[in-house]
């Protein structure tokens, strides 16, 4: 089915990210301590992955929007993520819709 991208913290403290199945979702042997959802799935194996993402995805977000519009809009933004040491990484920018 199709999904939006996910960062999660198992219970033995391994990090998920990608589209995750419903079955992992409710593993009652190591549950999700913590899990996200949200849409396009920015960087994967190093490279960028939002045109893959977009297409992939739900084809709105939540207010209605477009992905491809949702993806290039001016905007505020968050991510969460990984580097290659297993370090939980977050970014954000501050901002307003269609505002420079």
């Amino acid at each position: 089915s199709i999904q939006d991208a996910n960062f999660g913290i198992k219970e033995d403290g391994t990090i998920m990210v990608g589209y995750i199945s419903d079955d992992e979702v409710f593993n009652e042997i190591n549950p999700f301590r913590f899990l996200l959802t949200g849409v396009i799935w920015l960087v994967r194996n190093g490279t960028n992955n939002v045109n893959k993402s977009m297409y992939v995805e739900c084809s709105r977000n939540s207010r209605g929007i477009s992905m491809n519009n949702f993806v290039r809009i001016t905007s505020a933004r968050a991510a969460i993520g990984h580097d290659d040491k297993e370090r939980v990484v977050l970014a954000r920018v501050e901002g307003k819709s269609l505002v420079r």
